[in-house]
């Protein structure tokens, strides 16, 4: 019996944290999971350092949002990464976290 793999999106909202965009979307693209399953959603509010740059670079869809941070917005960013996520699982990450572990994704969803 062939197991299947939910589409699973990740939520990632960012404002100038490129290094650590970088990490958070480099362990969400190692991980042991079909990575034609996984679809990353960035909601950058007009980064200016590169973390668009290097969002798009690593396959993750950009989305841009003049609101700033979670205070601001209250949680708008990450609602509006929710609103256009595409997957059956839907998870919010912040920028400056890592998925550790390479089964984390298969762990979470089964």
């Amino acid at each position: 019996m062939k197991e299947e793999y939910p589409k699973v999106s990740f939520v990632i909202c960012t404002l100038n944290c490129k290094d650590y965009t970088e990490r958070c979307i480099k362990s969400i693209r190692n991980q042991d999971y079909p990575q034609k399953n996984i679809e990353i959603v960035v909601v950058d509010s007009y980064s200016d350092d590169g973390t668009i740059e290097v969002a798009e670079k690593l396959g993750a869809r950009v989305i841009l949002t003049k609101i700033r941070g979670y205070m601001e917005g209250k949680g708008m960013p990450k609602a509006i990464g929710c609103e256009e996520a595409k997957g059956e699982v839907v998870i919010t990450i912040d920028s400056d976290n890592a998925l550790v572990e390479k089964d984390w994704i298969k762990k979470m969803v089964y």
